[in-house]
C-alpha cells in the first residue's frame, strides 16, 4: 500500500502495516477533468449563488451539485467503457446505501405524483434524483481518494479555503450592516451564502472538527499548527455567533465520543493523565452553549442585531404526521418529496392558533425523521441500519488505527461524518450540508480501506468474452442514463431561468411586462412540464381577463347599452385557455391544492362575468383543494366569499364558521364576518351577540376587534374606540386593531393619539405606503385618505382584505415553533 504522506508537513512516520496496492495508474484526461470538476465543486458550493432576487440560493446550489457530480460521473463512465472493466468496492455501508436508494425508487413509483417524487422542479432535496446525486458524491469521493489518499488533505484544504471566503463575507456584513453586499438577495444579517443561517453554523463546525483533529495529530510544523489554531478559533466564534442549540448539541455528542476514545486509547501511565483536556474543554463549551443558548441568543440579537427567523417542525408534530401517513402507506410511505402534502393532510390542529398556520413544511424535524413519512417503515429502517453499520465500522476502525497519520484520517473523517449524521437526525440541512455529509461519509469509507476493511469485486477484466460484452453493454447503458440525467437537469435549469425572468417581468406591472412574462412562462414549459409553470400561466390569464373586464365596466359606466362582443369573446377564449392550463397542472400533480386554487380563481373571475357553470366549477375546485388541505381555514374563507358573491348567505356564514372552528383567532374571517353582518343589516344583533361573548371571554383580543369593527361600521366611534383599545391592551402588537383604533381616534378628532397608533403600526409594517400616507395627512391636519390612489380607498372596513399584515412580531398570542 502507498505510504500516506502529507503535502504540507514533513514528518517521518511508520506507515500502516497493510497489504501493498498496485501503483496508481497513469491519469487519463477524463480522470483529470473529473477530479478538477469535483474539487472545484467542493470549493465553490458553500458560497455559490446568483446575485438576483429571482434566482433563490437553493436553485444555484442544486445546479452546482448536479453538474459538479454528473460531469465527473460521465467522464468516469466513459473511461470505464474504454477499459472494458468495472471495479466495485464491497462493504456493508455501500450495500446499505444501495438498498436505501432502491427502496426510495420503489417508494417513488408508489407516490401519488411520480414526477414530483423523482425530480420535482429540480431543486428539492427530497427527490429520488437528488438522493441519487448524494450517493454518487460518496462514490466519487471514494474513487478519487482511494487512488491517492493525499487528496483527503486536498479536500480539507479546499474546505478551509471555502470557509475563509464565507467567513470573511459574513464578518464584513456583520461590521457594515445588512445592506452591505446584499446583492438584492441577502435581506438580513442571517441570510447566508451556505443555505440557511444554521447551515452556516454547521459548515463552521466542520471546519472546527478538521482543525481540532489536525492540531491533535500533526505534531510538527509550527506554521501549520498556528494556521489550524486560527481556523479553530474563527470556527468556534462563528458557531457561537450562529448560536444554534442543535449544532452545539451535535458537537457535544461528538466531543463526548472523542473524549471517550482518547481516554480508552491513551497509553498514559496514570489515570489522571489519561483525561483528554483539549477534547473535554470543547465538550464543556458545547454543553454550556446548549444550556445557556437562549440567553446567549438574546445577548447576540441585541448587540449584533442578529435575529434568525428560521422555523422548523417539532419532533412531536413530525411524529403526528408520520403516524397518520403510516396508517395508509406503512411499508413505502407517501413517497420521496411528499412530506409537504402529508403535513397539510395531518398537521396538528394546534398549529392553526399560531402565526405558522399557513406555513408549509417540506421536511420534518430532521432529514432522517422525514424519511419515516416519505419512505415508510422500509426506508426508515434502512437508514437506521446504515447508521448502525456506520457506527460499528467507525468503532472498529478507531480500535485498529495505530500510527498518527492513519488515526488522523480515521478520526477526522469518522467524527466529522458522525457530527453531520447527528445533524441530519436533529435538523433538515439544505443542499450544501447534505453534499458534505455524503462527502465525509465517502472519506470515511476511504479510511476503512486504509485499515484494510473494504474488498473489491472486479468484473469484465479477465472473464470470458460474454462477460466482457455484458459489462460493456451495461456500462454503455449506464453512460446513456447519465447523459439523459444530465440533460434533464440542464433543461430544468433553463426552465427555471425562464420562469424567474417571467416573474421579474410580471413585477414591471405594465402590459409589456405581462406579455413578456407570458412568453417566458411558455418557454419554461418548452423545457420542463411543471404544474407551477401552468399555475403562472393561469395567473397571467386572470390579469388579462381583469383588464378586459375593466374595459367592459368602463363602457357600462359610460352608458353603453350593449357591451363589446369582441371583448366578451376574448374573455371567453381566455377563460377556456386558463382552465386548460389548470387542468394540465392537475394532471401533473393531482394532490397539489394550489392547482385547484388556480382553477377556482379562474372560475371566480368567470362567475363575476356571469359565465354559465362558473360558480359551480369554482365551488367544486375549492372542494377539491380542501380534500388535499383540509385544515386550512383560508380555503373556507375563500368559499365564504364565493358564496356571498352569489348572495348565498347561509352557506357563506357556514363556511366562515368552519374557518373559525379551525382557527379561532383568524382575524381575516372575523373581518369578513363583520362585513356580512353589516350587509345583512344585523349590526345591532351582532353587537349584542359579540358583546355577550366578550363578557364570557374577556381576554380574547379578536372578539374586541370584531366588536370594534361592528361599532365602527355603525358609526358608534366612541364605543368602537373603547373596543379597539381593549384589543390593543390585550395584544399590543395587534397591527389591524391599532390601525382601526387610529382611524377611530381620527374620527373623534384626537389626531395626536391617532398618529401614535399609526406610527406603532408602521414599526411592524415599514413598507406599508398606505399607513405612511395616513400619518402624513394627519400631521398636516388633513383627512386620513386625502390623495389616496387605488387600490387604497377611504373605506377600509369594506375592503376584501385587511389593510395591514399581521407579521411575525405583530400577531396576537403566537408561538415561535409549531
Amino acid at each position: 500500500m502507498d505510504t500516506y504522506t502529507s503535502p504540507v508537513v514533513n514528518e517521518t512516520i511508520t506507515p500502516p502495516q497493510t497489504p501493498p496496492t498496485p501503483p496508481e495508474e497513469k491519469k487519463s484526461l477524463l480522470e483529470k477533468i473529473s477530479l478538477v470538476v469535483f474539487m472545484i465543486t467542493i470549493f465553490i458550493l458553500p458560497f455559490a449563488f446568483v446575485p438576483n432576487p429571482y434566482a433563490p440560493v437553493e436553485i444555484t446550489k442544486t445546479v452546482v451539485v448536479a453538474f459538479g457530480t454528473l460531469i465527473p460521473l460521465l467522464c468516469l463512465a466513459f473511461l470505464s467503457i474504454k477499459k472494458k472493466t468495472l471495479k466495485i468496492p464491497y462493504h456493508p455501508l455501500l450495500i446499505t446505501m444501495g438498498a436505501i436508494l432502491l427502496a426510495t425508487v420503489l417508494s417513488g413509483f408508489g407516490s401519488a405524483s411520480i414526477w414530483k417524487s423523482f425530480i420535482g422542479q429540480g431543486f428539492e432535496v427530497g427527490t429520488v434524483s437528488f438522493l441519487a446525486l448524494l450517493f454518487v458524491v460518496a462514490t466519487l469521493t471514494v474513487h478519487f481518494t482511494l487512488k491517492n489518499r493525499d487528496r483527503i488533505l486536498q479536500i480539507y484544504t479546499a474546505l478551509l479555503a471555502s470557509f475563509s471566503v464565507v467567513a470573511l463575507f459574513h464578518l464584513t456584513r456583520l461590521i457594515f450592516g445588512a445592506d452591505f453586499l446584499s446583492f438584492g438577495v441577502l435581506g438580513s444579517l442571517t441570510s447566508s451564502l451556505v443555505g440557511t443561517w444554521y447551515d452556516f453554523g454547521i459548515f463552521a463546525s466542520i471546519i472546527l472538527l478538521i482543525s481540532f483533529f489536525g492540531i491533535k495529530f500533526f505534531t510538527t510544523g509550527k506554521v501549520l499548527k498556528a494556521l489550524l489554531f486560527f481556523f479553530l478559533a474563527v470556527s468556534v466564534i462563528t458557531v457561537f455567533i450562529v448560536n444554534s442549540a442543535l449544532v452545539w448539541l451535535a458537537l457535544a455528542i461528538v466531543f463526548l465520543g472523542v473524549s471517550v476514545y482518547e481516554f480508552l486509547s491513551s497509553s498514559a501511565p496514570t489515570f489522571a493523565k489519561k483525561f483528554p483536556v483539549f477534547s473535554l474543554v470543547l465538550l464543556i463549551i458545547s454543553l454550556l452553549c446548549v444550556w445557556q443558548g437562549p440567553r446567549i441568543a438574546d445577548i447576540l440579537a441585541s448587540s449584533l442585531q442578529i435575529n434568525p427567523t428560521e422555523i422548523a417542525l417539532s419532533w412531536r408534530s413530525t411524529l403526528d404526521v408520520a403516524t397518520a401517513t403510516l396508517k395508509n402507506s406503512p411499508v413505502l410511505g407517501a413517497g420521496p418529496n411528499r412530506f409537504g402534502s402529508e403535513y397539510l393532510l395531518y398537521k396538528p390542529l394546534a398549529v392553526n392558533s399560531t402565526i405558522f398556520w399557513n406555513t408549509e413544511f417540506s421536511n420534518g424535524s430532521g432529514f432522517i425523521p422525514t424519511t419515516l413519512v416519505t419512505g415508510g417503515v422500509l426506508g426508515f429502517a434502512l437508514w437506521i441500519l446504515f447508521l448502525v453499520f456506520f457506527l460499528k465500522s467507525g468503532i472498529s476502525a478507531l480500535r485498529h488505527s495505530v500510527d498518527p497519520k492513519t488515526r488522523f484520517v480515521v478520526t477526522s473523517t469518522f467524527f466529522t461524518a458522525s457530527f453531520l449524521w447527528v445533524m441530519s437526525i436533529l435538523y433538515a440541512p439544505s443542499h450544501a450540508i447534505l453534499f458534505f455529509t455524503f462527502l465525509f461519509t465517502g472519506l470515511f469509507i476511504t479510511s476503512l480501506f486504509v485499515d484494510n476493511k473494504i474488498s473489491f469485486m472486479q468484473v469484465g477484466g479477465g472473464e470470458g468474452g460474454l462477460m466482457k460484452l455484458t459489462v460493456r453493454v451495461a456500462l454503455i447503458a449506464f453512460l446513456a442514463f447519465c447523459i439523459i440525467w444530465t440533460i434533464v437537469y440542464a433543461k430544468k435549469a433553463i426552465a427555471l431561468s425562464y420562469f424567474r425572468s417571467g416573474i421579474h417581468a410580471l413585477n414591471l406591472a405594465d402590459s409589456a411586462g405581462l406579455e413578456k412574462a407570458e412568453n417566458k412562462f411558455k418557454k419554461s414549459l418548452m423545457y420542463d412540464s411543471s404544474d407551477v409553470y401552468y399555475q403562472a400561466l393561469s395567473e397571467i390569464t386572470i390579469l388579462k381577463i381583469t383588464a378586459l373586464a375593466q374595459q367592459l365596466q368602463a363602457q357600462a359606466d359610460a352608458g353603453a347599452k350593449t357591451l363589446d362582443q369582441e371583448t366578451l369573446e376574448k374573455i371567453s377564449t381566455l377563460v377556456t385557455s386558463a382552465l386548460e392550463s389548470t387542468n394540465s397542472a392537475i394532471k401533473l400533480d393531482p394532490t397539489n391544492y394550489y392547482n385547484y386554487i388556480s382553477q377556482a380563481r379562474i372560475s371566480e373571475v368567470a362567475t363575476s362575468l356571469k359565465i354559465p357553470n362558473a360558480y359551480e366549477n369554482a365551488k367544486a375546485s375549492y372542494a377539491n383543494a380542501l380534500i388535499h388541505n383540509p385544515l386550512n381555514p383560508g380555503l373556507y374563507l375563500s368559499l365564504a366569499r364565493l358564496e356571498a358573491s352569489q348572495n348565498k348567505m347561509d352557506e357563506a356564514f357556514q363556511n366562515i364558521g368552519n374557518a373559525l372552528q379551525l382557527k379561532q383567532n383568524y382575524t381575516e374571517a372575523i373581518f369578513f364576518l363583520s362585513q356580512l353582518q353589516v350587509s345583512q343589516g344585523k349590526i345591532a344583533d351582532a353587537i349584542t351577540s359579540v358583546l355577550a361573548t366578550t363578557q364570557l371571554n374577556p381576554t380574547n383580543p379578536l372578539l374586541f376587534f370584531q366588536l370594534g369593527l361592528l361599532y365602527y361600521n355603525d358609526k358608534q366611534y366612541q364605543e368602537a374606540g373603547v373596543s379597539f383599545s381593549k384589543a390593543v391592551e390585550l395584544s399590543p402588537v395587534y397591527a389591524n386593531a391599532r390601525y382601526f383604533l387610529g382611524l377611530t381616534l381620527a374620527r373623534l378628532g384626537r389626531n395626536p393619539e391617532a398618529i401614535a397608533q399609526f406610527e406603532a403600526v408602521l414599526e411592524t409594517n415599514p413598507e406599508n405606503q398606505e399607513v405612511a400616507l395616513i400619518i402624513s395627512n394627519l400631521k398636516a391636519g388633513k383627512s386620513p385618505f386625502t390623495d389616496a390612489k387605488p387600490p387604497v380607498d377611504n373605506t377600509p372596513e369594506k375592503r376584501d382584505t385587511l389593510p395591514v399584515k399581521e407579521t411575525t412580531s405583530s400577531a396576537p398570542k403566537t408561538k415561535k415553533t409549531p
